[in-house]
Parts: C-alpha cells; sequence; structure tokens
C-alpha cells in the first residue's frame, strides 16, 4: 500500500500512464482515510523470495535510470565477487549488448554492458515469478524477524531489507552470513527443502557500550565506597583528638591507645606538666 494526500491524487494517477515512470504502475485506488488516499499495489512481492538469475552491480549502471529497479525485480544484483562466489546458482540475467566507450578524445576507455529496454508486462510477469517462490510465512518482533521459506534448489534468498552491520542471521540454527546484494538490501544462503531463516538486529557497538557503562557504574560506586570510609575516619579523628583535648584541660590525664593519633612524646610531656602541677599544689597545702 501507499498513502498520499488528497492534492497528490491528480500528478500521481498521471504519473502511472507516462513510460518514463512505468514503476508507478499497478497501482489500484483502496480507500480514503480523512485527507489521505490509500492506494493498493497489485504487484505486491511478499518479503523473502529467489531468483533464477543475476545482473551485475556494475553493468547495471549502464542500464537507463527508469528501468533499474524493473530490472532488479527479473535478476538479483551482485558484485563482481559475489558473483565468482554464487554465480553457480543462477543464469546470467544480462539481456542487451556490450558496447565499446570513448573518453572526450577518442581513447578507448573499454566496455559496458548496455541492458535491452524493459517494458511494463514483463515487470508484471517477473513479480508473479519472485511471488511464487516467496516466503510462506514471515514473523516480526522487536528484535528482528523469522521467515520460512521452501527451496527446490540451494539459493539465496533475498530480503527486501536494508543493509545494515548490526543484523546477523541463522539458517536452521546455523550462523549465515548476511549479504548485501541490489544495491544495498540483504540476502542469505540457503539448501534445498524447507528452510527457517531467522534474522536478529542489534545496535553495532552495543555490547562493548553496555559493558563500558557498567564499568563506569561500578567504578564510580567504589568510588562513592572510598570517599564515605575516608569521611568516617575523618571525623573519628577528630572526635578522638577532641576528647584528649577536653580532657588535658580538665586536669585528667587521658589514657593513651594505640591509635588515637597523639605522638608519644607530646603524652609525656602533658605527664611532666601534670607532675609539676601536683607538686606546686602539694607544697602550697603545706
Amino acid at each position: 500500500y501507499t498513502v498520499m494526500p488528497l492534492d497528490a491524487q491528480d500528478d500521481f494517477e498521471a504519473a502511472m500512464g507516462e513510460e518514463e515512470y512505468q514503476g508507478n504502475k499497478g497501482w489500484r485506488y483502496y480507500t480514503e482515510a480523512g485527507p489521505l488516499l490509500v492506494y493498493e499495489n497489485e504487484n505486491y512481492v511478499p518479503m523473502g523470495f529467489t531468483y533464477d538469475s543475476y545482473i551485475d552491480m556494475g553493468d547495471l549502471e549502464a542500464a537507463p535510470e527508469r528501468d533499474r529497479s524493473l530490472l532488479l525485480m527479473r535478476s538479483l544484483g551482485l558484485t563482481e565477487e559475489q558473483a565468482t562466489r554464487y554465480g553457480h546458482l543462477f543464469v546470467d540475467g544480462r539481456e542487451g549488448t556490450r558496447q565499446e566507450t570513448t573518453g572526450e578524445n577518442g581513447e578507448q576507455l573499454g566496455s559496458r554492458f548496455v541492458y535491452d529496454e524493459v517494458n511494463y508486462e514483463a515487470y508484471v510477469e517477473d513479480c508473479n515469478s519472485r511471488r511464487e517462490t516467496s516466503s510462506y510465512n514471515i514473523q516480526a518482533d522487536a528484535t528482528g524477524f523469522v521467515s520460512n521459506i521452501y527451496l527446490e534448489r540451494e539459493n539465496l534468498v533475498f530480503y527486501a531489507t536494508p543493509y545494515d552491520p548490526g543484523f546477523t542471521a541463522t539458517v536452521n540454527g546455523q550462523p549465515a552470513e548476511v549479504l548485501k546484494v541490489s544495491g544495498g538490501m540483504m540476502a542469505v544462503y540457503a539448501p534445498a527443502g524447507d528452510n527457517e531463516i531467522v534474522f536478529t538486529y542489534k545496535t553495532p557497538g552495543f555490547s562493548f557500550g553496555l559493558s563500558l557503562s557498567l564499568l563506569s557504574l561500578a567504578a564510580l560506586a567504589l568510588y562513592l565506597v572510598l570517599c564515605m570510609r575516608a569521611r568516617q575516619k575523618a571525623a573519628a579523628k577528630m572526635a578522638k583528638a577532641a576528647g584528649a583535648e577536653g580532657a588535658a584541660i580538665g586536669g585528667i590525664e587521658a589514657p593513651q591507645q594505640p591509635g588515637d593519633g597523639i605522638p608519644s612524646w607530646r603524652a609525656k610531656e602533658r605527664s611532666r606538666k601534670l607532675a609539676r602541677q601536683r607538686e606546686r599544689e602539694a607544697e602550697q597545702q603545706r
């Protein structure tokens, strides 16, 4: 489905009749929802399907821009490296001619493949072919999606989901490489038979960031505990020192205990002062 404002209807429907916008064909008016119009795509293909042919992404650039999306419904777009690894699974989907290219001064720049023009009728047939090989079950959740698909032969299963390095995949419980194909979509290799393909998304760097955050919280907690203990020790020392000074002023010698924090020479000096004071008081009484 596609949604558009009411004032865009005329332009949209006019574009469906123009050769330049063949990709707009196949949309049927569905309903009106308040200030919006809803159109249904008659050529809808479920997510997750296979191809019989492939095209080289470098050569695809030689095709008219208006035809590229139509060509990518017919054939899977592979890089040169991917074609080397998986090309045996497909037939070459190129239909056209290779032409020599020259520079401004007539120098030879090599050759490029020029694709034959794709018409809308062929596009509809390609959509029907892709629909026949699509997943029979797709379920999405907060972490990704699960796809079930039956394959007559081993193949690459294409998903019209933008490629992202945060995606990982398993095929029948085994890790599988997620390929970036057709200019930015995803595909995975699957064997013949019934397959369960699971895609899981995790934000790149999430695990490292989470570990770093937990480590930072632990360091902060340790710092706060050490600061609290340091304040407690400082308060205890100040209380003991204040108690010792008060006892000395009152004429009573405060007993020295290990850890009181008063140097031994000060304690001895206090003892001598107290002894002389007692002697003077005894002489006055006599």
